[in-house]
């Protein structure tokens, strides 16, 4: 009886510890989708984009103008850089969020002086804006 009482109990435990692991992995990894986002590239709305949110609250972009990808930028709101990052970090788990397969995220800095097009960040209020890669200014409303 003795016996079977701690391992149930050493069974609970495991299962515990368990579940915090995968709570710590999904925690750091984890982008919320941000809905009724809209999203401007120069004068044109860039239909079919997304914006996903961390805990720590930045911004990753997937920029398209309908099947078409133009970049994915990965904002980070505390540094205020602007990077490009690659898709092969993310999985998409559903339509509302994703993860990331490192925490935290990696992209190349686009915030290099030899920068052709500097990315000037700009976040006022509900409105974030940046230079792309392209040139364009992308303008996102939130």
């Amino acid at each position: 009886m003795k016996n079977k009482l701690i391992i149930e109990i050493g069974v609970i435990i495991a299962i515990v510890i368990f579940v915090a692991v995968i709570f710590w992995f999904v925690r750091e990894r984890y982008w919320w989708r941000i809905d009724n986002v809209r999203i401007l590239s120069g004068e044109k709305e860039l239909k079919g984009s997304s914006v996903y949110t961390h805990k720590d609250g930045d911004l990753l972009v997937f920029l398209r103008d309908g099947e078409t990808e133009k970049g994915i930028y990965l904002i980070k709101i505390k540094s205020g850089d602007i990077e490009l990052a690659g898709s092969n970090q993310f999985i998409l788990v559903s339509s509302s969020f994703l993860l990331t397969r490192y925490a935290p995220p990696y992209g190349v800095s686009m915030n290099s002086p030899k920068a052709d097009a500097p990315p000037s960040l700009e976040i006022q209020g509900k409105e974030v804006s940046f230079t792309a890669l392209s040139g364009e200014r992308v303008c996102l409303y939130f």
